[in-house]
């Protein structure tokens, strides 16, 4: 509740009018009135309940009243008294009925991050007199919380530890078969010490059952969705999933996600368009003065809240635990958000399917892609079992003969019920929705992880608990959720990081603190919670420059002299937000959105102009969202939604319509939601949910059904 302020009203003036059930005038120091369903206080004991003396009034809707108390039984505790509102006194029965629903519900649940119900509150001889009392939270409002902000919007590290309570409440309640249906930043208290409390549960319903009809369709305009509007609907978890992605739209760009000025013309902008991204948002209400100096919205989080908004619920992650995975999940490069399981297919061609592919990763000779329905689909080379087809019979025999369907020119379902998925040199990994982490595909220098270095045609787990993946050459990490980073593979040049040059055929621990992970051809880059980016492996072009070394043009020039490679991890740079390795050069993004390169430049994929090699970071842009580090080919994305790329192009990688090397940046496409870079092919997602592929296609790599190369961007179906 919101902490205790002056009563603006003078002594004894009523809120309502006189009427059955009245307010009440209670005597005695507070000077307040009595709220509406309160039982009258006795001459000789000014108190409510017989105990409770009244302070003031903390807020009013249109489900109740809610007062603050102190309860004389619990040495002047402080609680929240919740009374029926006045105007639910035309039908009294109706009233307190719905405000002992609340109390039965609200009891059911118990967590840190929901108000407490202490009890229900009653008068034997007046029925008319009841108030539910909870917890009292001494806080401000989310609202007020985000007004706080000089510029009127927050950060997403700052939402972060609160999204997680946000989540974390509203998973336990949907776990309960309780939705809320009215999340909004009024009902989100936030302490002084960060904790987040979510209130009012009085029109919040049984998942998938037909609510009451005195609360179907109730909501808060803006916040609810269109089913939550349709009083035929039951109550289901995307519902409250729906009102989060509002909140944290709101909260991020200052402004929610439509524009209107009636109850018609937010249900036509509902059914018919497409919010602006959270970005652009934040430009149109702030202006770029406003944005300049303010750390970029990660790309992850703009594709997942956008899903939360989607106007089928089928195409919304399905549980505020997925919502919390989607906008927690490791910053791999480019930053993935991964799908919720077991969604209905979608077509990207559906207008109003900004986001059908939510993850993808493209390896050497074939690419991966997850769309929101929890299919991994993959496309390309399938000579080592790296695309394995599911739909194809698994028997012993047909596993021999696997090796003649050479390559997938089209996408073929690899598996369901996945989160994030990256493609290596010839094998995939990829995680699933309960945090198992599998494997398939060539396994030679034991970069499966499976304790041998048999190729595997079908998919293997490796590990539980997992929330990132990256697969390198033939080396693969991966990050568990209490942050320790795993490495298995190759290590000739030291890339797993674990102080030896000694192949690994089973995962060995490497660091922990670690949130964010890239495997390239032969180094290997991470990022630890303090924003340090530390490297390991092949140094010779310079893409590990150590950042404790010094860094003058003598000692560049020598570097490669006295260190080719680091087998223990050295830090690269700090305030690091992403990073991407290629097969000798290393891209990183600092939390003020600029864009840094380093390493091997023999094609421009530095993009600085040059084809020098760089043994110190240079700058290459500012404004960055996400970046991807292809073979010799770079790509990335800037805060306006634009695609660039620099570098090898001789297959048409680069998707510039020629097979010239760009040494410098070239735009390629507007309105970018994700890309990713192969060795020699790139693909990346629009706006508008379309998946474009460009570059080397020998091996179908790029899904569109042939092997032409293709040097401008062409459309893929997708599945």
């Amino acid at each position: 509740m919101p902490p205790e302020q002056p009563d603006p009203r003078a002594p004894g003036e009523t809120l309502y009018p006189p009427g059955p059930g009245k307010p009440i005038h209670v005597s005695g120091p507070s000077q307040t009135d009595a709220p509406f369903g309160a039982p009258s206080p006795q001459p000789k004991n000014p108190l409510v309940f017989n105990h409770y003396r009244l302070i003031k009034q903390l807020g009013a809707g249109g489900m109740g009243e809610v007062w603050l108390a102190e309860d004389q039984t619990f040495n002047n505790r402080r609680v929240a008294l919740k009374f029926p509102s006045p105007k639910n006194f035309q039908d009294p029965a109706a009233a307190i009925s719905r405000l002992q629903k609340e109390t039965i519900r609200a009891l059911a649940l118990s967590h840190d991050n929901i108000v407490r119900i202490h009890g229900w509150e009653a008068e034997r001889d007046n029925e008319n007199s009841c108030a539910i009392c909870m917890e009292y939270v001494d806080g401000v409002t989310l609202d007020e919380w985000r007004k706080k902000h000089a510029s009127g919007f927050a950060d997403a590290s700052a939402l972060l530890p609160i999204v997680e309570q946000l989540c974390g409440a509203l998973a336990y309640a949907h776990r309960k078969d309780i939705i809320h249906r009215d999340i909004k930043p009024d009902n989100i208290m936030i302490l002084a010490d960060g904790t987040v409390k979510i209130m009012d549960f009085g029109i919040a319903g049984n998942a998938y059952k037909l609510a009451s009809s005195d609360v179907r369709g109730t909501g808060t305009f803006g916040y609810m969705c269109l089913q939550q509007m349709d009083a035929r609907n039951s109550p289901a978890p995307t519902d409250d999933v729906y009102s989060l992605g509002v909140i944290l739209y709101e909260l991020l760009a200052g402004k929610q996600p439509y524009d209107w000025d009636s109850l018609e013309m937010l249900i036509m902008q509902m059914m018919n368009t497409i919010p602006p991204t959270i970005t652009a948002r934040r430009l149109e209400v702030h202006g770029k003065d406003a944005v300049a100096n303010r750390p970029l919205v990660p790309a992850h989080w703009e594709t997942t809240i956008a899903a939360c908004l989607a106007k089928d619920p089928a195409k919304r992650p399905q549980t505020a635990t997925d919502v919390w995975k989607l906008l927690h999940a490791t910053l791999q490069t480019p930053p993935q958000p991964p799908s919720s399981p077991s969604l209905p297919e979608v077509s990207a061609l559906n207008a109003n399917n900004r986001t059908s592919v939510i993850a993808m990763s493209a390896g050497g000779r074939h690419s991966l892609y997850v769309t929101r329905d929890g299919k991994l689909w993959g496309m390309g080379e399938n000579i080592n079992g790296q695309v394995i087809d599911i739909t194809r019979p698994n028997s012993s025999f047909f596993n021999r003969l696997r090796r003649f369907f050479l390559y997938d020119t089209a996408p073929v379902q690899i598996a369901s019920n996945v989160t994030a998925a990256n493609a290596g040199e010839g094998h995939s990994l990829y995680i699933t929705h309960d945090g198992k982490l599998w494997a398939l595909g060539l396994n030679e220098n034991g970069q499966l992880g499976d304790g041998t270095t048999k190729e595997r045609h079908i998919p293997v787990q490796i590990d539980s608990n997992v929330t990132a993946v990256a697969a390198g050459g033939t080396h693969s990490l991966y990050i568990t959720n209490d942050g320790k980073l795993w490495a298995m593979g190759s290590n000739q040049w030291g890339q797993l990081g674990d102080g030896t040059t000694t192949e690994r055929h089973s995962p060995v621990q490497i660091a922990t603190n670690v949130t964010a992970v890239s495997a390239g051809t032969m180094h290997s880059l991470y990022v630890t919670r303090d924003g340090k980016l530390w490297a390991m492996g092949n140094n010779k072009y310079g893409q590990l420059v150590n950042v404790t070394h010094a860094n003058t043009p003598i000692l560049s020039r020598l570097r490669h002299l006295f260190v080719d490679d680091y087998s223990t991890p050295v830090q690269i740079a700090s305030e690091v937000a992403i990073a991407d390795a290629g097969i000798a050069h290393s891209l990183y993004v600092t939390r003020g959105g600029k864009l840094w390169a380093a390493g091997w430049n023999n094609r421009g994929q530095l993009g600085d102009g040059t084809t020098t090699d760089r043994h110190a970071p240079v700058q290459i842009a500012s404004n960055v969202t996400a970046v991807a580090a292809g073979g010799t080919h770079s790509l990335y994305i800037t805060n306006d939604g634009k695609l660039w790329a620099m570098g090898s192009n001789d297959h048409g990688q680069l998707g510039d319509g020629t097979t010239r090397e760009r040494y410098a940046p070239v735009q390629i496409a507007p309105n970018i939601i994700t890309m990713t870079a192969g060795a020699m092919h790139s693909l990346y997602v629009t706006h508008d949910g379309k998946l474009q592929v460009m570059g080397n296609n020998q091996y179908g790599q790029l899904g569109d059904g042939t092997t032409t190369n293709r040097p401008t961007p062409v459309l893929v179906q997708i599945h």
